[in-house]
């Protein structure tokens, strides 16, 4: 019986096996999904960090001041959202009635300047699209081929699309909502995590906890603080040239910089360019690299590798390398998840090293 018994206990075992396998590979599969949304939802937790501990020092209900942040947050990115869309629309119908950039896509790329929206449809084929509304000639089997087609490229267009938007608003909802219950619950989630790991390797979990805590803040912050010297950076610089909509393109510009590949240089490139088509090259080239040579430089590559490095455990070379390497197995989320990795890494490290220093000074 006893035999008989053990062999049901060891069935048993490796049912339960399969079954958390089975399931942790659909876990890390959802969430290899949503990794946008959990970096951005750590990127809010530590960065409005400062805002929301001090309006809970103010309201004692641990959920206001958290939705306070957040919609300040929303709100203001909207703003300066909409705002952006506005200035790049006027400013790209400057360049695009500039006399030389006429010529260029009119005469090289075949693009109608004098009617933007008509050159637009044209672009989307909403001719052909129009066309599957109406009630369609089929004299043929090749026409029959041809609508059809047509149908398919239309479909696949617009699903493509909506897919594209849906993705990004998820991630965003996705992203508020981990900053939200990851601030409100964070005691819950450190006391539950406790409870769950084995008595003698409580201190070391604590240990970890504590240090990757101080290491997110220290990315995130160091992130933040790298777009803010950036915005201000660039605005200096526009202020110097006299471009117009300085405060707004500067915001724009830390906004962007925020953004793993894109960066400043989305910004400052069509302004060069709008110079250098308006036949003032010297000052264009100038613009260019004094932009390429402190926007885009001194906060990326000094500011924030010494913010983010200034404990201990992270060097400044590790640092650089957790950004590149990061982007180079991640692709652009590895700038953010990259850091994230080597900082958890290095947490390890280091609470090994720093019991193991406690055991023999012990």
């Amino acid at each position: 019986m006893k035999n008989e018994s053990f062999t049901d206990s060891q069935i048993y075992t490796i049912i339960l096996s399969a079954i958390i396998i089975f399931l942790s590979i659909f876990v890390i599969k959802i969430l290899a999904y949503f990794l946008p949304a959990i970096c951005i939802g750590l990127f809010i937790i530590y960065v409005t960090r400062p805002i929301y501990h001090t309006l809970e020092r103010i309201i004692k209900n641990r959920s206001i001041p958290i939705a306070i942040t957040i919609i300040f947050i929303i709100v203001t990115t909207s703003f300066f959202a909409a705002n952006f869309i506005s200035v790049a629309m006027t400013e790209s119908t400057t360049l695009l009635n500039n006399p030389t950039v006429k010529n260029i896509l009119t005469t090289q790329y075949d693009i109608n300047t004098t009617d933007i929206q008509a050159e637009i449809l044209r672009v989307i084929n909403y001719d052909k699209i129009m066309l599957l509304l109406e009630k369609p000639d089929l004299e043929s089997i090749q026409d029959l081929e041809t609508y059809s087609s047509q149908i398919r490229y239309t479909i696949s267009t617009i699903v493509g699309l909506l897919w594209g938007i849906g993705y990004i608003i998820l991630q965003l909802i996705i992203a508020f909502m981990i900053a939200f219950y990851g601030v409100r619950d964070r005691r819950s989630i450190k006391k539950l995590i406790s409870k769950a790991v084995p008595e003698n390797h409580k201190n070391f979990i604590d240990s970890f906890m504590k240090e990757m805590d101080i290491s997110l803040n220290n990315i995130f912050m160091g992130i933040f603080l790298t777009a803010v010297l950036t915005g201000a950076l660039a605005y200096v610089i526009f202020m110097y040239y006299s471009i117009p909509y300085p405060i707004i393109l500067a915001t724009a510009t830390a906004i962007l910089t925020l953004i793993p590949i894109i960066g400043a240089w989305l910004i400052y490139t069509p302004i060069s360019m709008l110079m250098f088509f308006s036949g003032d090259a010297q000052t264009a080239i100038t613009f260019f690299v004094l932009n390429l040579l402190i926007v885009s430089s001194i906060p990326d590559w000094i500011t924030k590798p010494l913010i983010i490095a200034k404990e201990k455990k992270m060097n400044i070379l590790l640092v650089l390398i957790s950004f590149i390497g990061g982007a180079a197995v991640f692709g652009p989320i590895g700038f953010i998840l990259g850091p994230i990795i080597i900082a958890a890494a290095a947490s390890i490290v280091y609470v090994f090293i720093h019991d193991a220093d406690k055991e023999i000074t012990g």
